[in-house]
């Protein structure tokens, strides 16, 4: 394999999904040589990117911000290439993830990994997968005890929720106590501290602003 080739594989491989950010000419001339040993001058990595862009030749899908000073670079759209190419078993990995769980990932995040998740189907559909796709039906998690209906909640407040705290942001609640003899609800400052997931029910643990008891 050239030396070319593999610049432009790990190159590939450095540029972040659009919305995480983007990477700079500076930041993959630093990165190839302090983790690959790779010296090369910008220019010749400006002319890579260019070329891996080409989408008349077959290129890459690549996003280059040319609005930011110096350019960003990254990939777009919702396309999930791996150098592999994902396999059986990634693909059970990523499914099994998505249905065990994507509770416990953020909204962004799930977001983040829906083209791995789809990539992942798409691999398992497959009729030389039957075998993989079987062994999905003879797995599952059981909970000990009967699983409790959970309270049905507003979409979009969860992912808030979620994003407040994995942030470390205060969020601002209203809430209306079974006890209240006015029946009026009341706002609060809240300080998410954690989210407590007991089978299919999902407590929030965090403190009143100006309190220092700890609520769920």
């Amino acid at each position: 394999m050239s030396d070319a080739l593999i610049r432009k594989l790990r190159i590939l491989q450095m540029l972040p999904r659009e919305g995480e950010g983007g990477i700079t000419v500076n930041e993959i001339q630093t990165w190839l040589e302090r983790d690959f040993g790779i010296s090369v001058i910008k220019r010749n990595i400006e002319r890579d990117l260019r070329a891996l862009q080409d989408t008349e030749k077959g290129g890459f899908p690549l996003s280059c911000d040319e609005e930011s000073k110096p350019y960003q670079w990254s990939w777009y759209g919702n396309e999930a290439i791996g150098i592999p190419k994902m396999g059986r078993h990634t693909a059970l990995t990523f499914h099994l993830v998505k249905e065990l769980l994507w509770p416990l990932l953020t909204a962004e995040s799930l977001n983040y990994l829906r083209p791995n998740f789809e990539a992942a189907e798409k691999i398992l559909k497959k009729k030389s997968e039957q075998k993989t796709r079987r062994w999905l039906d003879k797995i599952r998690v059981v909970p000990r005890s009967l699983r409790l209906i959970p309270a049905p909640i507003r979409k979009g407040v969860l992912d808030r929720v979620s994003e407040a705290l994995y942030d470390e942001k205060q969020i601002e609640i209203t809430y209306k106590a079974a006890s209240s003899k006015t029946g009026r609800a009341k706002k609060y400052t809240l300080n998410p501290y954690a989210l407590l997931h007991r089978d299919s029910i999902v407590e929030l643990v965090g403190g009143m602003d100006g309190d220092q008891k700890t609520r769920r």
